[in-house]
């Protein structure tokens, strides 16, 4: 499954610096921005955020993953007769075939009352799906078809436990929704867990910080509209000891996310949802990258689309 290797792997490029969202200058400039035909509410009771679809309804978005900073990564193991520079070309041409594909996420009821998500490649048909062929493998096979799949209710809550956590994530960025009325100021946190090593990795420090805030509410004609801001950052280091070589690998992984979203209240969807994931590692792959994630609502879906299994 890409999902995984995308928060870590996908997103790596080598001695980058790390470049932050600059949070507070989008918040003024999103304000001015939303503020110029919607009037903004500073007295507003607590409100509930609910997905709302009607039963036989499907909804969908662009969904945009690319890669603000991008090159190569530089791998390390230890191991002169590992095959480095063969690894890293599978990596290389699995994360430009990432940056060239472009997603589509549907939003519908199913059959035992829960929402499901459904990410796919943009233009994939079901119908003409193929097998994998290993005798003449390319990067692009992996690149096709359902990309993430899961269920939540109508709070955004994650009903499908059993995904993997890199999937989980990626779902909780994207739909989960605060689990009580909210008002101006209120702040939460979201459901996502970003850093995960084994028993391998010797933790030295480590520290995070997971914070979601209501940062404003607008009328637009006879809908509400809540400014939602994402402030998500783990990091961890310590050391692994290389198996091929038994010497102690300096090693540390930061995960940041910064965003944006605005919600419709009357409709129960996202009229808006932008952020920047951040990922720098160091040991035995090292590398930078800085990456956005978009929800652009569409306006009609083909068939396609919403058969998609």
């Amino acid at each position: 499954m890409i999902i995984p290797v995308f928060l870590i792997l996908l997103s790596c490029s080598s001695n980058g610096q790390k470049d932050k969202f600059d949070t507070k200058a989008q918040i003024e400039k999103h304000k001015h921005d939303s503020k110029l035909n919607r009037e903004p509410i500073t007295n507003a009771d607590g409100i509930t955020l609910k997905w709302k679809l009607k039963t036989d309804e499907t909804i969908g978005y662009k969904t945009a993953m690319e890669q603000v900073q991008s090159s190569d990564f530089e791998i390390d193991f230890g191991d002169n007769d590992m095959p480095k520079d063969e690894i890293k070309k599978v990596f290389e041409g699995l994360r430009k075939e990432f940056e060239k594909t472009s997603f589509i996420t549907t939003m519908q009821w199913n059959d035992r009352g829960n929402i499901e998500t459904k990410m796919f490649t943009e233009g994939y048909k079901e119908s003409e799906s193929k097998p994998l062929d290993l005798k003449s493998f390319e990067p692009s096979s992996m690149m096709k078809g359902v990309m993430l799949r899961g269920e939540i209710n109508e709070n955004g809550q994650i009903q499908s436990f059993y995904l993997k956590s890199a999937q989980k994530n990626l779902i909780a960025m994207f739909f989960e929704l605060p689990n009580k009325p909210v008002g101006l100021g209120d702040t939460w946190a979201l459901g996502v867990s970003y850093l995960q090593f084994d028993q391998s990795f010797v933790c030295k420090s480590a520290n995070s910080d997971n914070r979601v805030e209501l940062i404003d509410i607008l009328v637009e004609q006879n809908d509400t509209i809540v400014v939602l801001k994402y402030d998500i950052s783990e990091h961890a280091e310590g050391f692994i000891k290389n198996p091929m070589t038994n010497k102690k690998v300096q090693t540390s992984l930061s995960m940041d996310f910064n965003g944006i979203a605005e919600f419709s209240v009357s409709e129960g969807r996202w009229t808006n949802y932008n952020g920047i994931l951040e990922t720098t590692q160091k040991g035995m792959m090292t590398g930078s990258s800085k990456q956005k994630l978009a929800l652009i609502p569409l306006a009609e879906l083909t068939k396609d689309m919403i058969n998609v299994e």
